[in-house]
């Protein structure tokens, strides 16, 4: 497995040894060993091709939506990154790139890559959230399956369209989505953010 190289702030350090980091004095950078499990080391990711957006925890969201294909009423998943998440912001030249904190929660879309153990956890949920290819979109992203019969649900259904899925307009359909707060960290890439996540207390905590 691939070295995870850390971002760790100079505040940050003493908590991060603590939950495993070790500091590599011939690079200068911070990293996990393979030994340790990088779950809770996941908020201070390093940027890379494969990572755009880290947090310290995040939420599990799961409601029913009705299958286009079969019609039955399915279970399906999103995540909503707390306020404090970063979403690295691209730069004019190699190496200027920045992390950029959020001051609201975001609910992400299009989902192109997960840390293992982020996927991990989903899957302790559900099989039916997992990376396919999409006809209207070049790349493979994570996408609902329906639990019945396999069918793709499409992400801006979901994600993007008001009132439907996971963008409610009321506290009532709100009410309709559990919620699963994950203390561990969160790596990944994302194509989507919906800033400032409507209702999200209104929706049920398990």
């Amino acid at each position: 497995m691939r070295r995870l190289d850390l971002d760790v702030p100079f505040q940050d350090r003493h908590l991060a040894k603590r939950l495993g980091a070790r500091w590599d004095v011939y690079r200068k950078q911070w990293f996990v060993p393979e030994s340790t499990d990088p779950a809770a080391l996941l908020g201070w990711c390093c940027a890379s091709a494969s990572v755009n957006v880290r947090s310290h925890g995040y939420y599990l969201l799961e409601t029913q939506h009705p299958c286009d294909n079969c019609g039955r009423s399915s279970r399906v998943h999103g995540i909503v990154l707390p306020t404090g998440h970063e979403v690295r912001m691209l730069g004019d030249y190699p190496l200027g790139d920045e992390w950029e904190r959020s001051d609201e929660p975001s609910l992400i879309a299009f989902v192109t890559n997960l840390a293992p153990s982020v996927s991990a956890r989903i899957r302790q949920d559900t099989w039916c959230y997992r990376p396919r290819q999409s006809f209207k979109h070049p790349e493979p992203y994570h996408l609902n399956h329906c639990e019945f019969c396999g069918g793709q649900f499409d992400d801006y259904q979901l994600f993007a369209t008001p009132g439907s899925g996971f963008d409610v307009l009321s506290e009532i359909q709100a009410a309709e989505i559990q919620v699963t707060a994950v203390g561990s960290g969160f790596a990944g890439a994302a194509e989507h953010f919906s800033y400032g996540v409507a209702f999200l207390d209104a929706m049920r905590r398990r």
